[in-house]
């Protein structure tokens, strides 16, 4: 009878590998070639971007090793140097190694983790021609799925799918982009200065494939000083798959429009709602201005806070 003995030693992304099989009967024993790998793994890379790893050190004889990126897609290691990859979807991946000995036993051995953040915007500004989808590609991703409402305090009102091509960005089932730049087709309040922007009751949803513990949105047109210490306003909603609310924070407007608005949560979260406006008493109010001490202040039917969204990315991994 045929033993299989595996000695597997391991420090940190250095190992070793080897197997030897001894058959007693035959009063004769056979060991396997040997592999030592030094890889480093890099840990944090965009959506559309390759992950890295890179073979400092290699040490085989006649086995066959093979960097296993995912249960799919596997590259065989033939010499040092970098080997990339490109994950179909974000998230957190495990990197393997695997060792195929001279007597086919395969050993599997995870050298490390990358974490493939999920992106989308960063649209170009214009209209191109040449690449007539460019905005569409720029904020679709298989890790999330974007919806709207008119009416997020209407709860008979069904989400429904944005729209990245197309006309009629006057009323709900049209074009929301604009510019590049995402936000609610329609109006709800007669304060924004293009059908585009998310004014009003009026809400954006980020439903993620994966759950998520960070989230960062580059908004535009969301401006200080609309009026004298009156500031436009947003908030940012994290729910988890429960709906529970996990955690949300008003920002304020600058004085460029521009603001990149950031939020680390402990517990991971699936979905994020944007709405326009502010507290007041408790109750959150529409369309509201905020002042310095992020107070809502009301505002007038012709105008309140309005915005588009540039760019939306979500992390995946705890705080340390």
């Amino acid at each position: 009878m045929r033993v299989l003995k595996l000695i597997l030693l391991s420090l940190l992304s250095l190992f070793t590998i080897s197997c030897m099989i001894s058959a007693e009967d035959l009063g004769a024993s056979f060991t396997s070639p040997s592999l030592k790998v030094n890889a480093t793994v890099q840990e944090i890379t965009e959506e559309g971007q390759s992950s890295s790893v890179v073979i400092n050190d290699l040490s085989t004889e006649a086995s066959t090793a093979y960097i296993v990126w995912s249960d799919s897609h596997k590259d065989k290691i033939s010499s040092l140097g970098d080997y990339d990859y490109t994950y179909p979807e974000p998230g957190i991946h495990s990197i393997q190694v695997e060792l195929i000995d001279r007597f086919g036993n395969t050993t599997l051995q995870t050298i490390g983790t990358t974490e493939v953040s999920l992106l989308v915007g960063n649209a170009p500004g214009s209209f191109d021609f040449f690449e007539p989808y460019a905005w569409r590609d720029a904020w679709t991703s298989p890790g999330l799925k974007i919806t709207h409402k008119s009416n997020y305090t209407d709860n008979n009102e069904v989400w429904s799918d944005v729209t990245l091509e197309g006309w009629d960005s006057w009323k709900l089932e049209g074009q929301d982009i604009s510019t590049g730049l995402l936000g609610v087709s329609g109006q709800t309040k007669s304060s924004g200065s293009f059908y585009q922007q998310m004014d009003g009751t009026e809400a954006l949803r980020f439903s993620l494939k994966r759950a998520a513990h960070s989230v960062e949105i580059k908004f535009n047109d969301l401006w200080a000083n609309e009026k004298p210490t009156y500031h436009e306003a947003v908030r940012v909603q994290l729910f988890n798959e429960a709906e529970d609310l996990v955690l949300e924070k008003i920002f304020a407007g600058d004085d460029d429009g521009i603001v990149l608005a950031s939020l680390q949560s402990e517990s991971s979260f699936s979905t994020i709602v944007l709405t326009v406006g502010a507290y007041s008493g408790g109750n959150f109010q529409y369309g509201w201005y905020v002042n310095d001490s992020l107070e809502g202040v009301s505002t007038l039917p012709d105008e309140g806070s309005e915005i588009s969204v540039a760019s939306l990315k979500v992390g995946y991994s705890k705080a340390e």
